[in-house]
């Protein structure tokens, strides 16, 4: 039982138990980093790579948070990107990298 209902009574309610930003490790530190690289790379990696120009409005990890890498990394291990690509490279899976890579050559 989940909050005093069966699975049963529970199915088709969304659960997130996803912690916080802040509890995730996204801290003023990682602000900064994230804007510092946007300020470098104000265009979207992926939108170029397609002959688009958009303005990045997000710094996307290269090596997944979610799978253990950490929050504060290098320049070089972030990727300028749009909120449209954002969404569908989040929405790859694990096959994300391999847009990651053509975006980045």
């Amino acid at each position: 039982m989940i909050a005093g209902r069966c699975q049963i009574c529970r199915q088709g309610e969304r659960l997130d138990f996803r912690l916080s930003s802040r509890q995730r490790g996204y801290t003023r530190q990682w602000n900064k980093i994230a804007e510092i690289h946007k300020a470098c790379n104000p265009l979207c990696a992926l939108c170029e790579a397609e002959g688009r120009v958009t303005v990045a409005t997000k710094s996307h990890h290269l090596q997944r948070v979610s799978d253990g890498h950490a929050v504060i990394v290098g320049q070089d291990e972030l990727l300028a990107v749009c909120d449209a690509c954002h969404q569908r490279v989040e929405g790859l899976g694990r096959d994300w990298m391999r847009a990651m890579r053509t975006a980045k050559s």
